[in-house]
């Protein structure tokens, strides 16, 4: 591939297409190579240039390289990248490049597959479906991975892997329809009573209630409300949502 560095212009090269992308000066070269026969291709290399910092990250140069290429190719970079992949890192980037396409359910079913004893591990791949969703659909995704056997709830790493992304997911809570609110209220208020703490840290997600549009703030005052109205509200919890509320 070639590259010019004078008004940080990159020529991605996969195959004989070419993809240019253009951003300011100073920046830092990546090179992604991939071997994948089963696309008829011997050999893809993509060199990119990406924004300064330079970045001492490599895994991050390597996700946003791959994304770039997912973007241009539909995904099939990226499922050949999840099958090869050495480490974590190279496997959660091409399940994130391929989830941000809106596809990836092969790979989903694969990862638990593989990785469905490790918790640590797992935690991630509930938090990676349900910061990759669609906005509409984050909700909804939220509540049926709360079914699966493995969601501990009370352990506040699934806790925070599940409800937290929710709640970190900006376009899906704070979704028009107000599902993203309801989701996480209801949880918040399931696991007051043994954690207070962890309920009074994700409800924070609430924060910005009153800088929205008439209809998210009905909503999200609706499930504060709900909330503060609770009798056995812990006091860490109702400390937030009072706070919350006199904010609106």
């Amino acid at each position: 591939g070639a590259v010019t560095t004078k008004r940080s212009r990159t020529r991605v090269r996969p195959s004989s297409s070419i993809v240019t992308v253009s951003g300011p000066a100073p920046c830092v070269g990546v090179k992604l190579v991939i071997r994948g026969a089963t696309l008829n291709v011997a050999v893809v290399v993509a060199v990119v240039i990406v924004d300064s910092p330079p970045a001492d990250d490599p895994a991050r140069s390597w996700s946003d390289t791959l994304g770039l290429l997912t973007r241009r190719d539909g995904g099939r970079l990226a499922t050949v990248a999840f099958a090869q992949a050495k480490s974590m890192t190279e496997t959660v980037g091409a399940l994130s490049a391929l989830l941000d396409m809106g596809q990836g359910a092969a790979e989903v079913a694969a990862f638990a597959t593989r990785w469905g004893d490790d918790r640590n591990v797992m935690d991630k791949w509930y938090a990676l479906q349900i910061a990759h969703a669609e906005p509409a659909e984050a909700a909804a995704l939220t509540a049926r991975l709360t079914e699966r056997e493995d969601f501990d709830w009370k352990n506040p790493n699934r806790f925070r892997s599940v409800i937290g992304a929710l709640a970190g997911n900006h376009a899906g809570f704070h979704h028009r329809s107000g599902a993203g609110y309801r989701v996480v209220a209801d949880w918040l208020l399931r696991l007051d009573p043994l954690n207070p703490q962890t309920a009074a840290r994700v409800s924070t997600a609430f924060e910005t209630w009153h800088r929205y549009d008439a209809g998210r703030k009905r909503h999200a005052q609706s499930e504060l409300g709900r909330m503060v109205a609770t009798p056995a509200l812990s006091p860490d919890l109702r400390e937030m949502v009072e706070r919350m509320l006199a904010a609106g």
